[in-house]
């Protein structure tokens, strides 16, 4: 009879199985062996975080912000020294979709570029910066999509390789009270995945897109009412107050308790 160890190490050591269907697999090895942390990880991957306290590290990357010229297209946003730690703050998303949403996000990819549509709490912010309401979004290469693939199945690998070394291995999907006591005794490195030091958050990947054509409808609606002028008065417009800036900082801290909050705090010059 076929080991299920077996069978989870041949399928994440191959990269051509999606990662969504190695997690499947990896969830039924946990259950089976009654391991409540690593099996609440592993739902967490298929269905999506709820909380951004509980997003690891490997899904947290930072993007560049920019914002839509009317002429030019998308151009990096400039920041001064009064709101550089906005743009950090504004710059760093965090993935908490399930994984079948990432792994359609790649599929479809063919830019590089992921394009997150900041949440409306952002826009407000950047259009009382702004002399104008520009579409200001933050710009991720895609290639974080298969650093998050590999961390998972690297993870599930080294677990599965760890449970055959500690003679764990089964038959078909069953498991002796010898075995299931070994296995609660293998270390799997899921210790550091919800630590992140990053706080902020921009919104969830729900509004993301993976392409970065300008959007000429909005465009030509900016344009009967910009001049170019008009657009270089927004992005060298008026210095956030220190107040403003203290304000949404607050709501910075509170958008922890809300998956779909988020706070900022930045400034092109």
């Amino acid at each position: 009879m076929s080991s299920l160890v077996l069978e989870l190490q041949q399928i994440a050591d191959d990269s051509t199985i999606p990662v969504s269907s190695v997690l499947r697999k990896a969830f039924i090895l946990s259950r089976k062996l009654g391991l409540t942390d690593l099996s609440s990880w592993i739902n967490n991957e298929l269905k999506g975080y709820q909380t951004m306290e509980e997003i690891p590290d490997y899904r947290i990357t930072q993007g560049v912000l920019k914002a839509l010229n009317p002429v030019h297209g998308w151009i990096p946003t400039q920041f001064n020294q009064h709101t550089q730690e906005a743009r950090e703050k504004a710059s760093v998303h965090h993935f908490r979709d399930s994984i079948a949403i990432l792994e359609s996000l790649s599929a479809k990819d063919q830019k590089g570029i992921l394009v997150v549509t900041l949440n409306e709490d952002w826009h407000e912010y950047f259009r009382s910066i702004f002399d104008g309401d520009y579409r200001i979004s933050l710009h991720i290469n895609s290639t974080i999509l298969q650093q998050i693939f590999s961390a998972i199945r690297t993870k599930i690998l080294t677990w599965a390789l760890d449970l055959e070394d500690a003679d764990i291995r089964g038959e078909g999907f069953t498991f002796s009270i010898e075995e299931k006591e070994k296995a609660s005794h293998v270390t799997y490195n899921i210790q550091n995945m919800n630590n992140s030091q990053i706080q902020s958050q921009s919104s969830g990947t729900q509004n993301l897109t993976n392409n970065n054509e300008v959007d000429w409808g909005k465009v030509q609606e900016q344009l009967k009412e910009l001049s170019t002028n008009g657009f270089l008065k927004a992005i060298y417009g008026q210095i956030a107050s220190l107040e403003n800036l203290s304000k949404l900082s607050t709501s910075t801290d509170a958008a922890k308790q809300s998956p779909d909050a988020a706070k900022p705090t930045a400034k092109p010059n």
